[in-house]
């Protein structure tokens, strides 16, 4: 196992679709050791303090390994390190192989992995590529984020020891497909938010969909007027249900779950756009203003309300 890249940058404009953002998702190769601190390495950044970084996301590694199938997947030669936005290109440790909770020693450095990456809409930018970012999400080739336990220096051609593991957890890839692919898995989201080295974040996730899985899951009105004629009527359209909206729900994505429907999802802040789904009818309004626009017809459902009654293709 080999640390083939060091990889910083700092937050900086870049103009994408006729906006401008402020993004560290640029990384350049580092040919010196670099410094690692407790949050962030020398000379990186983030520019969305909310997302990313902090004490569970100081670190984000990414397997040299995917560079291959990407290339191919792609039809493109231009990769360099850093070209997902990561700060370690490592060699020898993929998704399947890795544990929440796993210790590694690069150098003097001790690093404990704790969450898998989710994707944003910066990634698109990054790759100059609309839509990669739900690409890179569905292909589950998406590395993962460590906490810094000891710091220390650490540099291009290291070796990377992994000092323990917590292999009778869940590995990586496991974290990801419970949060995105085996949503009905609740024996797996009960291990998830129970996993002590999984970032809160996460194990938040999976308790609020033990939560949700308690309540009630339907309040379908197909067939039937509306009792209360201030009451709102979500209209799913690929599934047929008909459903009166519930206030108590925070936005659409969590009302659709409540439905027992199968809804892509990744941050749930209105960054990554993977929730985007046509808006067939009515209006929407956002309880969270998201920093990049949907395409014009859709809606990001994990931060957005019904203002009238509304149609919806997931």
């Amino acid at each position: 196992m080999q640390l083939r890249s060091v990889n910083v940058g700092r937050p900086k404009p870049v103009d994408y679709g006729g906006k401008v953002f402020q993004t560290a998702v640029f990384k350049d190769p580092v040919q010196d050791r670099v410094q690692v601190t407790k949050h962030v390495l020398e000379g990186d950044g983030q520019a969305d303090l909310v997302s990313h970084g902090g004490e569970f996301m100081a670190v984000y590694a990414y397997p040299f390994e995917h560079y291959d199938h990407w290339a191919t997947e792609l039809d493109r030669q231009d990769f360099v390190p850093g070209q997902f936005g990561e700060n370690l290109t490592i060699e020898g440790l993929l998704e399947d192989e890795v544990y929440i909770g796993d210790v590694f020693k690069i150098n003097d450095v001790f690093l404990q992995v704790t969450q898998p990456r989710y994707p944003c809409y910066k990634l698109d930018i990054r790759m100059g590529l609309a839509g990669f970012n739900r690409t890179f999400h569905d292909s589950a080739r998406v590395g993962f984020y460590f906490r810094v336990l000891e710091v220390g220096d650490i540099g291009a051609g290291d070796k990377i020891e992994r000092i323990s593991t917590a292999s009778q957890g869940l590995s990586v890839a496991d974290v990801y497909r419970l949060m995105y692919t085996d949503t009905e898995d609740l024996v797996g989201a009960r291990t998830g938010a129970a996993l002590e080295s999984l970032s809160p974040e996460w194990r938040d996730k999976f308790a609020k969909r033990l939560e949700m899985e308690g309540e009630p899951t339907r309040a379908d009105v197909s067939g039937k007027e509306k009792e209360d004629p201030d009451t709102l009527v979500v209209t799913f359209e690929d599934t047929g249900q008909v459903v009166a909206w519930n206030p108590k729900y925070e936005n659409l994505l969590e009302f659709a779950e409540a439905q027992g429907l199968d809804v892509a999802f990744g941050c749930r802040e209105g960054n990554c756009h993977t929730c985007a789904c046509e808006l067939m009818e009515g209006e929407v309004e956002y309880v969270q203003e998201p920093e990049l626009a949907p395409d014009e017809g859709d809606v990001l459902i994990c931060c957005a309300v019904p203002k009238t009654d509304v149609v919806i293709d997931l």
